[in-house]
């Protein structure tokens, strides 16, 4: 219900999960039966917990037709105790939601009749028109939405159920994308083994010394565009962004099979160095909507300590959304940018919230778009190397327009680029610079077969249509396939 309709944090809107260990149900939009509810209390063991995430309907805030009206989350209560459950915690976040126009009267088009719906989408322009935010190639709603949390355990007794208790949240255990959702991160993915990390760290230092024409250049001399979308480059960055571990923790996070590899970058701190990144929001610049759409995976190539600059992210803070930014001139400020200090988070390192993540060469973590994070310098002798990865789903928008199209690689599933907001881009494995290489023009693709027209280093042109991502994010290429995009925005 949430993943697909409100753009809500898209794991937490999934439904029912087991949090004991055993297999979790389907997902399922709340209106279960009362023999469904009995059949879910028999996959439970006596004692086990089930963690349910709904929306409590009760609240009319939402942007909804008038006269309509919706039941409330009691409702939901009385059913898992009727079928035999006992409520052990209770509690309701607030988030600002972020969902188009077209895909809200989608919704609502059940809860209403043709001509209530016209008019309400009447209603629904004229407003964004008066606010001024009709000018992006789609328009977009902003409301406060609010996620039930419910923690139901199946008693050993089968006596009176207890009162629900609110609950410290971080203290309650629940699957991951769940903790995902609530908290705006999540840590440690383990995709890579301490070797393997190690021998993509010397592959980074090895395009170091080639873009730095160096023997002694290392991946923290890396700078502006060195530092961008290497997996177009080079076979073992694409082979790191399409990792099965870190796929299937992006699909599950975003809530969908079709995932877009929009970016990657090198983060990177030498000893001693005095630069950091100011606290922050991914997506405060990058127009893609909505947020929950985009997640950022961090992989560690070397330790990630908090002494080494390491990465801090503030617990919820991705329900408040967008914060005010603005530029900072300071030039130990890797980002160019801070959240204001009027919002409170000028110290917000010591925040009971703050929550440092430190991570094991191999390991990563995972954040939303609108988590607010940051990290410090690097205090150590030693470096601190990683890789940040931006995936996006395949349906994600923009929220205003652009002079030209970005592109985007698909790490797994299907993408049209008609109805997409990037172009699809195949990666260009050659042995050029990032000052040399060129860049081809538009590419689309209409299924997992990507079909694109590039323009080689000797000015001629030839179509490949060899390469097929299939769900393990492998990439199959026939012998004197094309070489795709050497380096895109």
């Amino acid at each position: 219900h949430g993943q697909q309709l409100l753009g809500a944090p898209a794991a937490l809107g999934a439904g029912l999960g087991v949090a004991d260990g055993s297999p979790a149900p389907a997902a399922l939009c709340w209106e279960p039966s009362a023999a469904e509810l009995r059949q879910l209390r028999r996959r439970v063991a006596p004692g086990g917990r089930l963690v349910v995430a709904g929306r409590p309907w009760r609240y009319q805030d939402w942007p909804m037709p008038k006269g309509k009206l919706v039941k409330d989350e009691m409702e939901m209560c009385q059913d898992l105790r009727e079928a035999g459950f006992d409520l052990t915690a209770l509690r309701v976040a607030t988030y600002h939601c972020e969902i188009s126009l077209q895909k809200w009267l989608s919704l609502v088009a059940d809860l209403c009749s043709q001509e209530e719906l016209q008019s309400f989408r009447e209603e629904m322009i004229t407003q964004l028109e008066a606010d001024g935010a009709s000018d992006g190639t789609e328009q977009y709603l902003h409301f406060e939405d609010r996620l039930l949390l419910l923690i139901a355990q199946l008693p050993t007794d089968w006596g009176c159920c207890r009162r629900a208790k609110r609950l410290q949240l971080s203290k309650i255990p629940m699957p991951w994308p769940m903790r995902l959702a609530l908290d705006g991160f999540w840590a440690p993915l383990v995709p890579l083994t301490p070797q393997q990390a190690a021998e993509a760290l010397a592959q980074l230092d090895r395009h170091a010394q080639r873009v730095r024409r160096s023997d002694a250049a290392r991946a923290e001399e890396l700078v502006g565009e060195e530092r961008f979308k290497l997996h177009l480059l080079y076979p073992w960055a694409a082979q790191l962004v399409r990792h099965p571990v870190i796929l299937e923790a992006v699909r599950q996070a975003l809530g969908t099979p079709n995932v877009l590899v929009w970016f990657s970058e090198v983060n990177a701190k030498g000893p001693r160095s005095p630069c950091h990144a100011a606290p922050h929001q991914d997506g405060i610049f990058a127009s893609l909507a909505p947020n929950d759409a985009v997640i950022t995976v961090w992989l560690a190539l070397t330790e990630a300590l908090a002494e080494m600059g390491g990465l801090y992210f503030q617990r919820g803070s991705h329900l408040s959304g967008a914060l005010p930014h603005h530029v900072d001139p300071e030039p130990e400020n890797l980002i160019g940018f801070r959240v204001d200090h009027g919002d409170g988070v000028d110290h917000v390192d010591h925040d009971t919230d703050a929550v440092p993540v430190e991570l094991k060469a191999g390991e990563a973590s995972l954040h939303s778009f609108r988590t607010l994070h940051w990290s410090g310098p690097n205090l150590t002798a030693l470096c601190r190397v990683g890789l940040a990865v931006r995936y996006v789903r395949a349906d994600v928008q923009r929220s205003r327009r652009l002079r030209r199209r970005e592109s985007a690689m698909l790490a797994c599933g299907q993408y049209d680029a008609a109805e997409g907001a990037f172009d699809a881009r195949l990666e260009g494995f050659c042995c050029h610079t990032p000052r040399t290489c060129k860049i081809s023009p538009t590419t689309t693709t209409t299924t997992t077969t990507t079909t694109t027209t590039t323009t080689t280093t000797t000015g001629r042109r030839r179509t490949d249509a060899s390469l097929r991502i299939s769900r393990g994010g492998s990439a199959r290429r026939r012998p004197g396939a094309g070489a795709g995009e050497l380096l895109g925005r």
